[in-house]
């Protein structure tokens, strides 16, 4: 079993990934077999931060009306 830990920055992009003892970040992790994860979790976060975003500012219109 492998841990990975994830580190996202103020943007919410993923910056950096951490696989068991290696870390990953744009420099290398496209070097690696971790390139297409890397990718697909960053944007996995990124459309979750997206649908968070719409459905805060939809409530927040529900509320004015």
């Amino acid at each position: 079993m492998k841990t990975i830990t994830l580190k996202i920055d103020e943007n919410n992009d993923l910056y950096e990934m951490r696989i068991g003892m290696e870390i990953y970040t744009l420099e290398n992790v496209y070097k690696s077999k971790y390139g297409n994860l890397f990718d697909e979790l960053n944007m996995a976060i990124e459309t979750e931060w997206d649908s968070q975003v719409w459905l805060e500012n939809r409530l927040k219109e529900n509320k004015n009306e």
